[in-house]
């Protein structure tokens, strides 16, 4: 394997990184991602292994380099970087903006108000696309969104977690052209949105079901957490008005009481029905944009489940990028502790030593109540 990199400004191909001692990274399904190679001190690529960079991995994976630190001692250069996702976060809701729509579409919107067509030329980043390939512009359920001062990356991982979706940016390649000898480069920056599939063992939708298990030699140095320590049961949510004429309303398990109960207080006021293009939104609307904020501060005080995996090389039936993609629901089961739980890949490390290469993944911490996806006893 070969390590491929690209000039920001120009986004042409400027060296390749034939022989490296360490090369990692890990995909979110909705998130930035992040990498880190070990490069040899005395390779002349070094010269290009800095800030103004960026390395292509493998298909569709590309990083930017944020820090480049060399040891003499060691003779080694280590690059740290995170994944193209992360350009969602250079740049942020200065002033209020509403979007409304389905998630899906509500996400390209901002991409597209944001990094294509903004009325500030710079803002918009070059190459920057939506990608026409109805797969990653999935049909999501209605929503809408406000926000002023938050990232794009906040808030579109905020949306789409929310539906157990994701997004990625995929770097569009154009191969040396021989006859027009015009170098290889990246045409353009996709942005997609991705739904996850359904390949637990309870899928309805026909699709092969993927099982990770210690018995079925599969699956190593598994690891299972279940937490409540954050656990709040429902978001009591304080929109704008004074005193008791102040709008609020519940999200979550609003039917829960007793010691069941357990409220989370979340002000915001920040939100306001009147807009700044002097529009004003419908008291439904409204309210729809108070839920999804509730929603969001709840998805960070749920019970949460996770599976931390490692995948043994050639032991198991099932190809990483063949038969399971990231954010994949798969069934694991644990026959020490009597679970069989479904739970989404929510990231991928792929790690390439001198000694091969290796596939860990995160299953779960999709932070949803952990009864909804964990059934005890009757393991198979």
């Amino acid at each position: 394997m070969i390590l491929e990199v690209f000039s920001k400004t120009t986004r042409e191909r400027v060296g390749i990184i034939k022989m490296f001692k360490f090369s990692q990274y890990t995909r979110e399904f909705c998130g930035s991602g992040s990498f880190s190679i070990k490069v040899s001190i005395e390779d002349t690529i070094i010269r290009s292994l800095n800030p103004e960079h960026m390395i292509l991995f493998d298909q569709g994976v590309m990083g930017i380099i944020k820090n480049v630190k060399m040891s003499t001692e060691e003779s080694i250069v280590t690059v740290q970087g995170y994944l193209l996702n992360k350009l969602l976060y250079y740049r942020s809701f200065l002033v209020t903006k509403v979007f409304k729509g389905m998630a899906g579409s509500i996400a390209r919107d901002m991409v597209d108000f944001f990094f294509i067509r903004n009325s500030d030329s710079r803002r918009n980043i070059p190459g920057m696309t939506l990608s026409t390939d109805d797969k990653y512009n999935p049909i999501l359920p209605k929503t809408s969104i406000q926000a002023t001062g938050k990232s794009v990356g906040y808030v579109m991982e905020s949306m789409l977690g929310s539906f157990n979706s994701g997004y990625d940016i995929v770097p569009i390649i154009t191969a040396y052209n021989e006859s027009s000898d015009k170098p290889t480069n990246i045409s353009s920056y996709e942005f997609r949105v991705l739904a996850p599939v359904n390949r637990s063992i309870e899928n309805t939708d026909g699709n092969t079901p993927v099982i990770f298990s210690k018995t079925m030699n599969n699956l190593s140095s598994a690891t299972y957490e279940e937490d409540e320590t954050e656990y709040c049961s429902v978001a009591i949510v304080a929109g704008e008005g004074e005193g008791t004429e102040r709008i609020t309303l519940e999200v979550g398990d609003t039917a829960a009481s007793g010691i069941d109960r357990i409220e989370l207080y979340v002000d915001a006021r920040d939100l306001q029905s009147s807009l700044e293009d002097g529009t004003t939104m419908t008291e439904d609307e409204y309210r729809q944009v108070l839920k999804n904020r509730g929603e969001s501060h709840l998805e960070d005080a749920r019970s949460f489940l996770s599976f931390d995996g490692t995948i043994i090389d050639g032991a198991s039936s099932y190809v990483y990028g063949k038969d399971f993609f990231l954010g994949d629901y798969v069934s694991v089961i644990d026959n020490t502790l009597g679970i069989i739980a479904t739970v989404q890949i929510s990231s991928v490390t792929k790690s390439l030593t001198e000694s091969g290469e290796k596939i860990d993944i995160v299953f779960g911490k999709e932070k949803v109540l952990i009864q909804k996806i964990i059934r005890k006893r009757g393991v198979v």
